[in-house]
């Protein structure tokens, strides 16, 4: 039985490692370049913010111990640099890390377009933007990696179908401060930010990477 235990769990890792290396050097160069430089800077986030980072962690794990998927969705007033980048580098790190069972999705509540300027630390860093439309809006489109893997920058169209409920049991991870919120699953992400948009694109992605690192860590080591 030992034999048969230690051979699946061997197979098992064989499968792994394989997907996790393929999703990350299918990442542009540049953002790939880019990557790696941050994630050697883990050791400059406050032992404060880890703590609110690690709520998006053991939320994710709970899900995935029940078998569940885990949504995350990001609630911003506007398609503001902070909740672009949140959403983007979250994405991009769930590829990074080859971490399956999460969604990520994000509620815009003016339901406006994002303005184009915010887009220039992200291409900087290697991810590529388009600017596309439908016949009732313009969005962004934001790549990362070679294949069919992007974000989509949309203003709401349907608030209704995407609005967060009060009883939800998505994650609400909120790039404001929120009046008398009142939902059952949320946190708020941004309090101080940095006003330079470059450091703040840092940052998320610092952020975000951690996030996904350690996750992918603490579920991988069992």
């Amino acid at each position: 039985m030992k034999k048969i235990l230690t051979t699946v769990f061997v197979l098992a890792m064989a499968l792994w490692q394989p997907t996790m290396a393929q999703d990350q050097a299918s990442l542009y160069p540049n953002l790939r370049y880019f990557t790696k430089k941050v994630r050697k800077s883990f050791p400059e986030i406050s032992d404060d913010r880890k703590a609110t980072l690690k709520r998006i962690g053991l939320y994710i794990k709970e899900k995935k111990n029940k078998g569940e998927t885990a949504h995350i969705k990001f609630v911003g007033k506007d398609l503001d640099a902070s909740t672009v980048y949140a959403y983007t580098w979250a994405k991009m790190a769930t590829h990074f890390y080859s971490v399956k069972g999460v969604e990520i999705s994000l509620y815009n509540q003016n339901g406006n377009t994002a303005r184009s300027d915010i887009f220039s630390p992200l291409e900087k860093a290697g991810f590529i933007v388009y600017k596309d439309s439908v016949p009732s809006y313009d969005f962004f489109r934001i790549d990362f990696a070679f294949g069919p893997v992007s974000c989509k920058i949309f203003p709401t169209v349907n608030k209704k179908k995407h609005k967060p409920n009060y009883e939800s049991p998505e994650l609400l991870v909120f790039t404001y401060v929120p009046e008398n919120p009142k939902y059952k699953n949320y946190l708020i992400l941004n309090k101080r930010l940095p006003e330079d948009l470059t450091a703040l694109n840092r940052q998320t992605a610092l952020e975000w990477l951690y996030i996904f690192a350690h996750f992918r860590k603490k579920t991988t080591s069992h």
